[in-house]
């Protein structure tokens, strides 16, 4: 047979006057809207990043795709040369 389920006794808290309870939510709702922002300014910066990366890493394959067109064009040469 089961035994009932306890439920732990609560501490009744004092109650909070509307100009407590006003401030609380104030405060909360700085803190979450500057959190907000700074979660928005870093996905931001987080899209600048990647943008910049996709731009460098373009920049390299187009490096290396003149550097290996130079080196055959140069291998080429130096093969009707000989």
């Amino acid at each position: 047979m089961r035994s009932p389920a306890v439920v732990p006794a609560t501490t009744p808290q004092p109650p909070t006057t509307p100009t407590q309870q006003q401030h609380k939510n104030k405060k909360s709702f700085q803190m979450s809207t500057s959190e907000e922002l700074e979660l928005k300014a870093n996905q931001e910066k987080a899209k600048a990043l990647v943008k910049d990366l996709r731009d460098v890493n373009k920049k390299i394959a187009q490096q290396e795709v003149i550097k290996k067109a130079k080196a055959k064009i140069n291998d080429k040469q130096t093969y009707k040369n000989d």
